[in-house]
């Protein structure tokens, strides 16, 4: 089978500090995500022209792993 990757934006609600949104994605959210079985690996890109605003890929195993 081949690997599948996913990709998703997150984007801070009103009142809510992106460099808060950027740390918790980055210490619970990924620390998560990638103690789960067939994640091969997991990305944080930040926009540049929107603040607050990632975008999330994600690769796995294969899609069933996902």
């Amino acid at each position: 089978m081949s690997q599948y990757g996913t990709f998703y934006v997150v984007t801070a609600k009103h009142g809510v500090r992106p460099n808060r949104l950027k740390k918790f994605l980055l210490t619970e959210w990924f620390t998560a995500l990638q103690s789960t079985s067939g994640c091969l690996d997991v990305e944080l890109w930040e926009s540049q022209r929107s603040r607050g605003r990632y975008l999330v890929c994600e690769l796995w195993e294969n899609k069933e792993t996902y």
